[in-house]
């Protein structure tokens, strides 16, 4: 199975989508607050997906901080964290630009 990566760039695909997923939000960033310090705290989220995953995943870990760095408990503020959303698409050749012979 291949993979296109393209990100940041507007491009234009011709063909049938044959299979499509929901749009689904993605954590980019979660803020956190504690309330015993009344400090907020941010925690970048990467996956594989995302745009600086080579740059960050080295530093980046896979965990949802809930507590801080001296053990006091952190609420999300979902408010302002930040989501991007992400859809899946599964696109064939259309048959009025295959090749005589070949499936579409």
């Amino acid at each position: 199975m291949q993979v296109l990566v393209l990100f940041q760039y507007v491009f234009c695909l011709e063909g049938v989508v044959t299979l499509r997923s929901d749009v689904k939000p993605v954590l980019v960033k979660s803020v956190h607050y504690c309330p015993a310090t009344k400090k907020l705290h941010e925690h970048i989220h990467t996956d594989f997906l995302s745009t600086s995953f080579a740059f960050d995943s080295a530093t980046s870990d896979c965990t949802y901080p809930i507590r801080d760095n001296e053990g006091n408990l952190l609420e999300t503020e979902f408010g302002i964290s930040v989501f991007k959303d992400r859809q899946t698409l599964i696109i064939r050749q259309s048959t009025e630009t295959s090749p005589a012979g070949e499936p579409g």
